[in-house]
């Protein structure tokens, strides 16, 4: 009750803050610290719910780790209810986010085809350089195929008003059969 009460409004107006004010470090380091509640919160039930896994805890890891050895927030994760990491990054970074994922997180031999989304990314991270200390700061060894796939997507322009062809649900909220 607490949190709903108290912490995820004050945590809505800070994000919506500092998305206005173009503040990145904010919005990754704000994301950041409610996934992080919010798992906690999952913990501290009875039972208590695992939604994160070994390679969740290694993502989070990985992502601190690269923001020290870059002296900045560049990178942010979320994750929802579920071990799927949400990386956060700005367009100038992506190349060597990308880079420090697939060092540690490469697809099995004979998988690489297909494992980005986006093979001009791929390909671009490949020659990028890790910020100088990433290496010592992370030294976890290459996990190939402890993550499935990589999407890379990028912001949108928002929700839109569709006309009744383009609906997937009819009124009632039922899929529409094709």
């Amino acid at each position: 009750a607490h949190r709903t009460a108290k912490v995820v409004p004050a945590r809505m107006e800070q994000m919506e803050a500092a998305y206005l004010a173009r503040d990145f470090s904010t919005v990754a380091s704000l994301a950041m610290a409610d996934s992080n509640q919010f798992h906690a919160t999952c913990l501290d039930t009875y039972p208590p719910i695992f939604y994160m896994n070994d390679v969740s805890r290694a993502v989070i890891q990985l992502v601190h780790a690269f923001n020290d050895a870059a002296g900045e927030v560049r990178l942010g994760y979320t994750f929802d209810a579920g071990p799927n990491a949400v990386l956060l990054v700005q367009r100038q970074h992506a190349a060597q986010a990308l880079a420090a994922v697939l060092k540690h997180f490469p697809p099995p031999a004979g998988a690489e085809a297909g494992f980005v989304n986006r093979a001009e990314l791929s390909e671009l991270a490949a020659r990028t350089d890790l910020p100088p200390g990433f290496d010592a700061r992370f030294p976890m060894a290459p996990q190939p195929g402890a993550v499935r796939r990589i999407y890379h997507t990028r912001v949108g322009g928002g929700a839109a008003l569709l006309d009744d062809a383009a609906a997937l649900a009819d009124a009632n909220g039922l899929p529409i059969k094709a």
